[in-house]
């Protein structure tokens, strides 16, 4: 009979994953443009400009979604409707997306389409972002619009644990703590004026990203997107720098403090509970330890140490750990549904403090790196998920002229070598930092 060995197997071999090589481009507009290559049939385009929620005036919130949604709901035939014949389907976060960070900082618009609609979709869209019609009629169908969606979700669970996880860890005055949808008293403060004001300062080309990945040439897609876009130059004086953005409210714990916790009556029986910590912006230096830090704490939904407490024992069916890191300090966010939800709650405290106290050890710490690594790949995995990931790169590139085309993916490649370069003690520090559970909000909405 074969004998089996008694040898250790020799850990896998961690390296820079070997990733997609897209064309970049900064036009001379300062607009970044991207496309890539992909197998198959169909292409997907993204648009991103950086005119989202954050940049409401006060006051006016409710301003940034409105001026989104007019660009490509606001008059009749919009470019959905123009784009129909070509098979293009267009969608706008500012119309669809209910996600508690969507719409703050950016909007986007995406089209899938057929290779040979991409000068049709550019065209467009670079009508419709550079040469919008505001009018009255249109701008009041949009408030009632905004108005009923705000209305729908009111009795949504999930989207009202998230909201009030924004509004208790910031401040009302912070632009993360003010409503993306708006108030009542602020939608109908908001004219047409005010939406011609904030198209002209807020959509300007060097806020821009527009990529295309797919069944396409990229240097046939990158000249289609130019010609639409490149004539274009911005019409007022660039945005003033909008005031830093804090992770949190409450500043360091007293000692022996505990978290804050809100009660949303709702009559389910079915909680959503979210709790929130103060995070990071994506220049920090813990960005890589804080990402291999919610992998092991519960990105995928069911494992990690979220999962062994909830799911394993029946409590809730997912829990997902998340945090946003943009140029402002987003939150840790652990969201989940379950009828004890405040048993739940407690079991969430007691797995950030023993994460804080207790630290990984060198099998999570390299399990953690793997996952990190090869998520990289994934990100390529369609042609969705390649304009998603082709934005954030434009997104957070330097704005110089040669930028974008000599950084390609090498915002990506950096984070993967600061993956491989993390230790124990670089996540156990961060732990510390940032799952500090006397600093979180937890908030309940349900029964």
């Amino acid at each position: 009979p074969r004998r089996s060995s008694t040898r250790p197997i020799p850990p896998p071999h961690l390296e820079v994953p070997a990733l997609p090589a897209p064309v970049f481009r900064t036009l001379s507009n300062g607009l970044i443009a991207a496309a890539l290559p992909m197998p198959g049939e169909s292409a997907h385009m993204r648009v991103r400009l950086k005119a989202g929620a954050a940049h409401d005036p006060k006051g006016r919130e409710g301003t940034a979604l409105l001026t989104a949604r007019l660009l490509t709901a606001g008059s009749a035939p919009g470019p959905a409707e123009t784009l129909a014949d070509r098979q293009v389907r267009l969608v706008s976060s500012a119309l669809q997306s209910g996600e508690a960070f969507a719409n703050r900082e950016f909007i986007e618009i995406s089209a899938t389409l057929f290779p040979d609609a991409i000068a049709d979709a550019s065209r467009v869209l670079a009508r419709a972002i550079t040469e919008p019609v505001f009018d009255d009629a249109a701008l009041a169908r949009t408030k009632r619009g905004l108005a009923a969606v705000k209305t729908t979700r009111s009795n949504n669970s999930r989207w009202r644990a998230d909201r009030g996880a924004f509004e208790a860890l910031y401040a009302a005055d912070q632009r993360y703590g003010r409503p993306p949808e708006g108030t009542a008293e602020s939608l109908a403060a908001i004219s047409r004026e005010d939406v011609t004001a904030f198209h002209r300062v807020h959509y300007r080309p060097e806020r821009v990203v527009v990529v295309v990945a797919g069944a396409i040439d990229p240097v046939a897609a990158l000249t289609e997107i130019e010609r639409a876009f490149g004539t274009w130059r911005p019409a007022a004086a660039p945005p003033t720098a909008p005031a830093a953005i804090t992770a949190g409210t409450r500043g360091a714990p007293a000692a022996g403090a505990q978290p804050t916790r809100v009660h949303i009556p709702l009559d389910k029986v079915q909680a959503s509970l979210t709790v929130a910590l103060p995070g990071i912006s994506r220049d920090s230096d813990d960005f890589a330890a804080l990402s291999a830090l919610n992998y092991l704490l519960g990105e995928t939904g069911y494992a990690g140490r979220l999962g062994e407490v909830l799911v394993d024992t029946g409590i809730s069916y997912s829990v997902y750990a998340t945090f946003w890191a943009d140029r402002g300090a987003g939150p840790v966010l652990i969201t989940t549904d379950a009828v004890r939800s405040r048993e739940a709650a407690d079991l969430i405290v007691r797995t950030l403090d023993s994460f804080a106290r207790n630290g990984v050890t060198e099998a999570e710490l390299r399990e953690a790196k793997g996952y990190l690594l090869g998520r990289l790949l994934f990100r390529f995995e369609s042609p969705q998920a390649a304009t998603a990931t082709l934005a954030e790169v434009g997104y957070f590139a330097e704005r110089t002229p040669a930028s974008a085309e000599a950084s390609g993916l090498s915002a990506l490649r950096a984070f993967a070598r600061r993956v491989l370069a993390l230790t124990v003690d670089n996540l156990n520090r961060a732990a510390r930092k940032y799952y500090d559970p006397s600093r979180a909000a937890i908030v309940i909405a349900g029964r």
